[in-house]
């Protein structure tokens, strides 16, 4: 789970998530051979869904 704040993350015109943060995760996560399933939320929607058990992790989150 995240929030779009390109260019960190970001639906692209092709409706994937994209972004700086975005390829560091897409990059781990194939490294490791975890599957997973990203999808862009409010920021405070990630963080309970996360604290719920409803979604495993969510990134790049920051609230100023």
């Amino acid at each position: 789970m995240t929030d779009e704040r390109p260019p960190f993350e970001f639906k692209n015109a092709m409706g994937e998530i994209d972004g700086v943060a975005a390829k560091v995760v897409h990059c781990v996560m194939k490294a490791t051979g975890t599957k997973y399933n990203m999808k862009i939320i409010s920021w405070k929607r990630a963080q309970v869904y996360t604290e719920e058990g409803k979604a495993d992790a969510f990134f790049a989150a920051s609230k100023n």
